[in-house]
């Protein structure tokens, strides 16, 4: 039996539920990735979760180099934006592998998808369906996400409560576990505590709370990108958050994008054993906040995580509202005076300034193109008529 559809199925007051997010940690190897899959097991993890997507339908080139690089954790790739996706894919093919290998360890098998026909093909593996922050104002995955999966976990990184509110709009007839994200990607271990602090002034874990009065339907969640276990252990006990969404690496010092703001096993495992002390005593606010700052080496930062509980664009998320949305691009060459149809437009990353959103797919169609719009360039709002 599924821990996690027993959670969502029954909201029950089970355990608090860990998710290691793989994410591109595979460096496109199996056996890494096999081995990954161990080390979360034993380390307390109840699921490992990966990412399905192919670089050509995730991010531009063109949008990129249009922007430069110098944006957020991005800056510090040693390969262009479109490279590093790329080199990061995760075969389709590894799936059955990677469930069979969950299988024997004893832990659930998921995958965020970022393709519409792999999001499709998908479902004859799992019925669970994890949603990136990024992918929140991209209407129509999120229709068909919501038409095919009836668990779904979406994190809500760079987003208002408007995009969360329309968003949990296309999931009437799935279980939902809502999280609350940042998606500042850029800790790493040894950053000094300055940097840390203005990190954790950003978390808002408060949102937790005003996701609970306004959805009280969904399952609260954290996805968590910041360095050690304090913002888990008072979501867990403070604001009953059930499930948690971390990074998980066997080594920070392992070359790619998302190693240096990973957990290592050794961290992973402390994590989840403080949150079961914290998960004992939760029942008493002053029991837990004395157990956290017992457990915790950040005890003075504790004030700094709680926000204002408005969900909003925090201040450390400013670029990647523009690098992990989507906007809409030319998917062939556009002619002056053609209408724009479906076969016409993609929607990628980054969603550029004075471009369409994705969630402005619908609203272009059959609109008139002023100008000659070439194959791959955003399409602007100067564009159309």
């Amino acid at each position: 039996m599924s821990k996690l559809k027993d959670l969502l199925d029954n909201k029950s007051n089970s355990a608090c539920y860990f998710i290691a997010d793989i994410a591109a940690n595979h460096d496109r190897s199996l056996s890494k990735a096999k081995d990954l899959i161990h080390a979360a097991a034993e380390s307390g993890a109840h699921a490992a979760k990966f990412q399905n997507f192919k670089a050509k339908t995730i991010v531009s080139d063109y949008g990129f180099k249009e922007i430069g690089k110098n944006l957020s954790h991005q800056s510090k790739w040693n390969k262009s934006v479109f490279e590093t996706y790329e080199s990061a894919e995760l075969p389709f093919d590894w799936i059955e592998e990677l469930k069979e290998e969950c299988k024997k360890k004893k832990i659930e098998y998921f995958t965020a998808s970022y393709d519409l026909d792999f999001t499709k093909k998908i479902r004859e593996h799992t019925d669970i369906m994890k949603i990136g922050s990024g992918e929140i104002t991209w209407h129509n995955h999120l229709k068909l996400i919501g038409e095919l999966f009836p668990y779904v976990i979406m994190a809500t990184g760079a987003s208002n409560f408007n995009e969360v509110k329309k968003a949990m709009t296309f999931f009437q007839r799935s279980k939902v576990v809502l999280m609350q994200c940042n998606t500042n990607y850029t800790a790493f271990n040894g950053e000094d505590l300055l940097t840390t602090r203005e990190r954790l002034k950003c978390i808002n874990l408060k949102v937790l709370q005003t996701f609970s009065e306004n959805f009280p339907e969904a399952v609260l969640g954290l996805s968590d990108h910041t360095l050690g276990s304090l913002t888990v252990l008072i979501a867990v006990g403070l604001f009953n958050c059930k499930v948690v969404e971390k990074h998980f690496t066997l080594n920070n010092n392992d070359k790619g994008p998302d190693h240096p703001f990973s957990m290592d096993p050794k961290a992973w495992k402390e994590m989840v054993e403080k949150s079961t002390m914290i998960e004992k005593v939760k029942d008493k606010k002053s029991d837990v906040l004395n157990l956290i700052k017992e457990l915790s080496d950040q005890k003075d930062e504790i004030d700094l995580c709680m926000g204002d509980g408005l969900k909003k664009v925090e201040k450390n998320e400013k670029d990647t509202v523009s690098i992990q949305r989507r906007g809409i691009y030319a998917k062939k060459n556009i002619y002056k005076g053609q209408l724009v149809k479906p076969e016409d437009i993609e929607c990628l990353r980054p969603h550029l300034v004075s471009s369409f959103s994705a969630s402005d797919e619908t609203k272009i169609l059959n609109k008139k193109a002023k100008f000659y719009i070439k194959k791959n360039s955003p399409i602007k709002y100067k564009d159309l008529e």
